[in-house]
């Protein structure tokens, strides 16, 4: 079973916003992008993820950006860690 919950940003979220989330998870959570939406980038694109597992599941926080001047979406995946 996979679970998934999605919500808007009001502004870009900044690589310290999502290391603050992040770093109250308890386990770590590695972060893979900067946070910020590359100056070339056409249509949606992912401007950072974070990913981790507790031992039991693993958990995906995904921030994409769908285009230039529209509000970031934030997602968090979780699944049964394998």
């Amino acid at each position: 079973m996979q679970e998934s919950v999605k919500t808007m940003c009001a502004r870009p979220a900044s690589a310290a916003e999502v290391a603050a989330v992040v770093s109250k998870v308890g386990f770590e959570m590695k972060k893979s992008q900067i946070c910020q939406r590359r100056s070339n980038a056409i249509g949606p694109t992912t401007v950072c993820d974070s990913e981790g597992t507790d031992g039991e599941y693993a958990y995906l926080l995904n921030v994409t950006s769908p285009d230039l001047n529209e509000p970031q979406v934030a997602t968090l995946i979780i699944r049964p860690h394998q």
